[in-house]
């Protein structure tokens, strides 16, 4: 059977040399594996054998994906070479450690950038850390330079936690300044971050004045920021065609797999330490067998429960419920929509209200 995956997230290593007070990653996955060769060659035959996609994307992630030094990601470029797929790699880093060196190594192999970093210096140190509990901005700043320098574009990826829900103005006018995309990740009641929840919760009604206060900030600039969910989201709910992620897919896991250092595979990076959701390892399992396993299964499960609660609501084939691993660490029921659906749907109720304004004033 073909498979129609589009994006795998390939988890490098889940070690990181930051200590983020919200990190998802869960104790119980092994921290100093790297992922190996055979692991990636296998990925990489079965990708050929059973893909039906011509071009499919391939996200090493971590932990801290260069903790492997650049002679890896060479090793992993040539081992895509002469395949009948074509394969675009973008890399996730906190970015601490980029060097000139490095950089010029991943624009060589043509690798894409997302950096990790939640907003400027005086959010960001709040809880992207070091071992020392110092903060990560001045390196990850010393790396927006370099990436400068080889005029490598980058979007940032930015958690949001109690340490910003209140400086949307902040992260904005950041992301600005920087010339760069934003993609909102709300807290993941997850690994580490369950250690921590008092302090870095958020509540829903906080989250949708943040997300209300970006979506006005976007409707005001001549020359907005892009902001993963809102702009896509919007696109799609006004009748467009748009790339909407992850995040309101029907079916992610349809479109997505992650692989872990050990090569257990999982609907998504997410859910690794999650026993209950790996579809198997790679060195055994075939993609036919992900597509046909209970684990599949249960997803699609949860795509039909979402089509039935979600009935009454006017954006719900555009929303299709949202994050399922969101609803499971959050609320604790997978097959429940995302807790996040009031402040998306009003802050698309607000764009579309000031769009609807706009438009009869110019009448």
């Amino acid at each position: 059977m073909p498979s129609p995956i589009q994006t795998v997230i390939i988890k490098v290593i889940n070690e990181c040399n930051l200590r983020c007070t919200y990190c998802f990653v869960e104790p119980s996955v092994p921290r100093k594996v790297m992922i190996t060769e055979t692991i990636v060659r296998q990925l990489l035959d079965e990708l050929e054998k059973y893909s039906a996609e011509s071009t499919i994307h391939l996200v090493w992630h971590g932990g801290e994906p260069t903790l492997a030094q650049p002679t890896f990601f060479r090793r992993m470029k040539e081992l895509q070479a002469g395949r009948s797929i074509k394969f675009v790699n973008l890399i996730q880093t906190n970015g601490t450690l980029l060097t000139d060196s490095y950089v010029s190594v991943l624009k060589h192999l043509d690798f894409h950038i997302g950096l990790s970093l939640d907003g400027p210096e005086s959010l960001n140190d709040r809880a992207r850390i070091d071992k020392k509990g110092h903060g990560s901005f001045a390196k990850i700043q010393h790396a927006i330079e370099i990436l400068r320098k080889y005029k490598m574009p980058f979007g940032v990826l930015a958690t949001i936690a109690q340490h910003n829900i209140n400086d949307a103005d902040k992260l904005y006018t950041f992301c600005k300044d920087h010339g760069v995309s934003l993609k909102l990740s709300p807290l993941y009641h997850s690994g580490k971050a369950t250690c921590n929840i008092d302090s870095l919760a958020i509540s829903i009604d906080e989250y949708t004045v943040f997300t209300n206060q970006l979506a006005k900030l976007w409707l005001e600039d001549d020359d907005p920021v892009k902001i993963d969910p809102i702009e896509p989201l919007l696109v799609n709910v006004l009748g467009g065609s748009a790339a909407i992620g992850c995040a309101f897919s029907k079916n992610c896991h349809h479109n997505i797999l992650a692989i872990g250092p050990t090569g257990d595979l999982y609907p998504c990076g997410m859910f690794q330490g999650f026993p209950e959701f790996s579809y198997g390892n790679i060195l055994t399992t075939s993609l036919n067998d992900v597509v046909s396993s209970n684990v599949f299964r249960r997803m699609d499960n949860r795509s039909n429960a979402i089509a039935e609660t979600c009935s009454p609501c006017s954006i719900r084939e555009k929303c299709n419920g949202g994050c399922p691993f969101h609803s499971m660490v959050n609320i604790g029921f997978l097959n429940e929509k995302t807790p996040l659906c009031q402040p998306y749907k009003n802050s698309i109720t607000t764009i579309l209200d000031v769009i609807s304004k706009r438009l009869h004033h110019s009448l």
